[in-house]
């Protein structure tokens, strides 16, 4: 018989990977990050179980790193500030049409291949690794880390069975659209929208079939590979229709697709299946099902039908209002917030404060309270005659009224009595807060009252989430976190774009004074709106916090805080080629040095030898570890988990260090303590910033933009790695080998501003100590840190790396040794 059958059929290769929150206008579904995910393998012989085997832990490793716990302050701060900015400029898409919108071309299919292998016209070929775009800064650097680090996980444990090369994953305008008619790749959706309920996906992706005009003999059984002849030409790759705007759960999109694939038992497939499934209204700001999509429904989708947006109309509402004088307002509002007794109420009370006034139905009379009469009238009428709380619209109205007083006082003083009364607004917490945040410009920038407005809302959180206020002075932040409503928070988040650092205006140093004191503050979040143009003002900030933190004294408070600045997050995405030494010239003074040490490694891979000091180092590679911000000992635990990567053979090893512990406290670690380094199953995993350098392709020797040492500040670290080719490593010789390097000081200490202004000195060999191992380092980091504990960590690493080799190789080679210092002054002597 001939006919026009199938002859078999895949899943999707490849996937576009979108990070998504209700951030745009009426709370629509908006991308934070999007990254698209190649497949690398070759032809169609390759199964679609690992296809979805790939999917499957892709998608759990980046639900874990969005759910864990030390990420959800930094999480929650970017989706903050994206919807302040796709609400207020619905992420610049205002002209974009969806077919104007960019989208990811598809790519041929592999070709068809009879299961028993016997018939292939042509040899397959991989697919070569992506370009790394960085033409523009990265709107929410700290989300598309955690989406990078969950598609490039280290296949460590080997649940990754076709692992993801570094070139594989390519970052994509969080404007993408998917149109669900390629045949290359489907679409993961994550929303983070509330991180309470938890992270919810979905899959959408379509599988391809091969069809060809084949002859069989059976007509019951049809085409049989073994039976039957080849196909004489290469098959039709057909998309399967329909295709439904839905998404799926991993087991309702096997059973509908892939239901001939016996997935449903495996472990993977049942934990990611107990995950709660995305609504629908997620695909919004993502899918389009064909390209004709009507005009009114494009505008819709990217929230362009907005006559009167609604933070216009609190806008203009509010400064109306403030046309009128604050003792009009006081009057309007004061009988609930603070009632007045009857004895008292046709009395003046001083007038020292503008806040002290009358509560008399007759205020003042001024030009203002005529043009708010109008506006205050129903309030009044409302909050004077009642103690019973007022309805929420009305009450809406009572705290815009209180947020004029705000602005228009803020030189106001507030005595023990005034400030009793705040605590009204704690019955209306809720209603406080969200008006707030709905309005946040409204509440005065350095008013003392602020303060205490912010205290009453926020009072028992766990996350002081104030990137929306990005007026308010520091001394007004400051005062408020060190109060007693607010000293169970652990996290709080800034945005430092408007922060005035010169001098000491608008109380920098209170700032800085105040999170020095607090001791349960264990993260903070100092971050950058998606619409900057450069990342300086939160490396100013983190500059001038250290500077402030040195000069008031120990900087040991910021061993126990875990910091996060956009721009270290931001500097990890540019491509190598621009991966200069960093330039907080704050963090080069001898004690800042200790709390954050900058770190350049160097790694040279099958080459030196101690006997050939002048061996090719054209596979050299530079990483500025510097922007991970990792303490001492993080850094010693994240280096002990890197040297295990790399005994594993993985080309993504440098990854280790941007996977942190949830706790910083090692020292405490006992004696007997066997557990395992951190891992991305650990549910403890904290997400730090990726070192700088390692995206992008790799440099030639003599590319002038590579950097030498003499480019490296005094007062830095260098780390030496040697790993040899394993077809070079002997059965009594090292396979890695390193040396800790310190750029010493030109003094003891070198000011501040003269750092900036005088040139970098070029080392020389007195400037240069190589200091040893990883002991030596943190004995001359960390005083009077516990060394035992610490031998006992690098000797079962030692043992582990030796375990793995001998496993891979047959060979039982020493493993890691300690560079000697000839040939760790040899291979700087090369690099200058």
């Amino acid at each position: 018989m001939l006919g026009y059958e199938c002859l078999g059929s895949n899943s999707p290769r490849s996937f576009l990977f979108s990070v998504v929150a209700n951030v745009g206008p009426r709370g629509a579904s908006r991308s934070l990050a999007v990254a698209y995910r190649q497949g690398n393998d070759t032809d169609a012989s390759v199964s679609s179980q690992a296809r979805v085997e790939n999917v499957v832990a892709d998608t759990l490793a980046l639900i874990e790193i969005l759910s864990g716990p030390m990420n959800r302050a930094p999480l929650e701060a970017e989706r903050a500030l994206a919807e302040g900015w796709y609400r207020r400029s619905q992420g610049g898409n205002k002209t974009e049409s969806t077919t104007e919108r960019p989208t990811i071309p598809d790519t041929p299919q592999p070709p068809f291949i009879v299961p028993d292998g016997s018939w292939r016209r042509e040899q397959p070929q991989i697919l070569p690794e992506l370009p790394w775009h960085d033409d523009a800064l990265n709107e929410f650097p700290f989300t598309t880390t955690c989406l990078l680090l969950g598609l490039l996980h280290d296949d460590d444990d080997a649940t990754n069975s076709n692992s993801t090369r570094p070139g594989d994953v390519q970052l994509q305008p969080l404007s993408t659209v998917f149109r669900g008619d390629c045949a290359e790749y489907g679409l993961v959706i994550l929303d983070i929208s509330n991180l309470d309920s938890g992270v919810k996906y979905g899959i959408v992706g379509f599988p391809v079939r091969y069809m060809a005009e084949v002859s069989y003999h059976s007509k019951e059984g049809g085409w049989d590979p073994v039976e039957d002849p080849p196909p004489k030409k290469e098959p039709d790759i057909v998309l399967i229709s329909p295709r439904p705007r839905v998404p799926l759960s991993i087991l309702r999109w096997l059973r509908k697709y892939l239901y001939y694939m016996s997935l449903d038992a495996g472990p993977s497939v049942l934990r990611l299946e107990d995950r709660p499934l995305v609504n629908a209204a997620a695909l919004d700001c993502t899918f389009v099902s064909t390209p004709s999509v009507r005009l009114w429904d494009a505008c819709a989708d990217l929230g362009m039908v907005d006559i009167w947006p609604p933070e216009l109309e609190n806008q203009t509402r509010v400064e109306n209002q403030g046309k009128a004088s604050s003792q009009g307002v006081i009057s309007s509002i004061s009988d609930y917030f603070w009632p007045s007794k009857s004895t008292t109420r046709a009395k003046s009370v001083s007038t020292s404060s503008p806040w002290r006034l009358t509560t008399s139905d007759e205020p003042p009379r001024d030009a203002h309270i005529d043009r708010a009469k109008d506006a205050s009238s129903t309030i009044g009428s409302l909050l004077t005659t009642s103690h019973e709380p007022p309805r929420n619209a009305h009450i809406d109205r009572a705290i815009d009224n209180l947020l004029i007083l705000t602005r228009e006082l803020a030189d106001l003083h507030l005595d023990e009595e005034t400030i009793g009364r705040f605590q009204k607004l704690a019955e209306f917490r809720e209603q406080l807060r969200r008006r707030l945040e709905e309005v946040p410009d409204s509440l005065g920038p350095s008013s003392e009252a602020s303060g205490y407005i912010l205290r009453v809302a926020y009072a028992g959180n766990t996350h002081l989430n104030w990137v929306a206020f990005r007026n308010l002075a520091p001394s007004v932040i400051a005062t408020a976190i060190v109060s007693d409503e607010l000293r169970g928070a652990s996290a709080l988040s800034l945005c430092v774009d408007k922060f005035k650092l010169e001098g000491d205006e608008g109380g920098f140093g209170d700032l800085v004074a105040a999170l020095a004191e607090s001791t349960t503050l264990k993260q903070l979040c100092f971050v950058q709106g998606p619409d900057r143009n450069s990342d300086d003002a939160s490396a100013r900030f983190y500059t001038q916090l250290l500077l402030r933190g040195r000069s008031s004294g120990d900087l040991g408070w910021l061993r126990d805080k875990t910091i996060h600045p956009t721009y270290a997050f931001s500097r990890s995405l540019r491509n190598r080629k621009y991966a200069s030494p960093s330039t907080t010239n704050v963090t080069f003074t001898s004690s800042v040095v200790q709390v954050f040490p900058v770190i350049h490694m160097f790694t040279f891979v099958g080459h030196q030898r101690e006997d050939v000091v002048d061996a090719d180092h054209q596979n050299s590679h530079y990483y500025d570890i510097g922007n991970t911000l990792l303490d001492p000992e993080r850094f010693a635990v994240q280096f002990l988990s890197y040297l295990r990567s790399v005994g594993s053979g993985s080309d993504k090893a440098i990854l280790r260090f941007a996977y942190g512990e949830a706790s910083s406290s090692v020292t405490t670690t006992t004696n007997n303590d066997k557990s395992p380094l951190p891992s991305l199953s650990s549910r403890g995993f904290a997400v730090s910033p990726i070192p700088a350098g390692f995206f992008g392709n790799r440099l030639a020797a003599n590319d002038e933009s590579r950097v030498r040492v003499r480019d490296i500040h005094p007062g830095s670290w260098v780390l030496l790695l040697d790993q040899k080719g394993r077809s070079l490593s002997d059965d009594d010789d090292d396979f890695l080998r390193y040396s800790f390097v310190r750029i010493r000081q030109t003094s003891d200490e070198i000011a501040p501003e003269k750092q900036q202004k005088s040139p970098v000195p070029v080392p020389v060999p007195d400037l240069v100590e190589v200091v040893g191992g990883l002991i030596e380092f943190l004995r001359e980091t960390v005083p009077r840190i516990d060394i035992s504990t610490w031998e006992k960590r690098v000797e079962e690493a030692e043992k582990d790396f030796r375990a793995r080799a001998l496993i891979e190789t047959g060979k039982c080679c020493i493993g890691i040794g300690v560079m000697a210092e000839s040939s760790a002054r040899a291979l700087l002597d090369q690099l200058l």
